[in-house]
């Protein structure tokens, strides 16, 4: 009896180990995408982004614009995953309510995709 007990407090401990240490893992994850996504919008990092696009602010602007009419808010250059370079283009629609976010590629200035974020949701 008393030892199933130590077994089952054994293996208690591994679990709860195992899980406090998948939270540190996963909050460290986040404090770590939380950093870069701050150096990818640096000022400096965003002038080392424009030297390796094609087109221009500008021209993504223009492109993001044909695409979804209204007003630009924020427009940052980002790599995606598969290394991509893009225009993240932020837009208040003219017609209709919330943002859309409109992905312009900085090498073609092909639209990759826009995402519709309706304040109604």
């Amino acid at each position: 009896m008393q030892i199933m007990r130590r077994v089952r407090g054994s293996r208690l401990r591994w679990v709860v180990g195992g899980i406090v240490g998948v939270v540190l893992a996963l909050g460290a994850g986040a404090a770590g995408h939380a950093a870069f996504e701050r150096m990818e919008r640096s000022p400096a990092r965003q002038a080392e982004l424009a030297q390796q696009a094609t087109i221009t602010a500008d021209q993504a602007r223009e492109a993001a614009l044909a695409a979804v009419p209204g007003t630009v808010r924020r427009m940052q250059l980002e790599r995606e995953w598969g290394g991509v370079l893009v225009y993240d283009v932020e837009i208040r629609p003219s017609v209709g309510r919330g943002t859309a976010e409109v992905e312009v590629d900085a090498s073609t200035g092909a639209i990759l995709d826009i995402d519709d974020d309706d304040d109604d949701d």
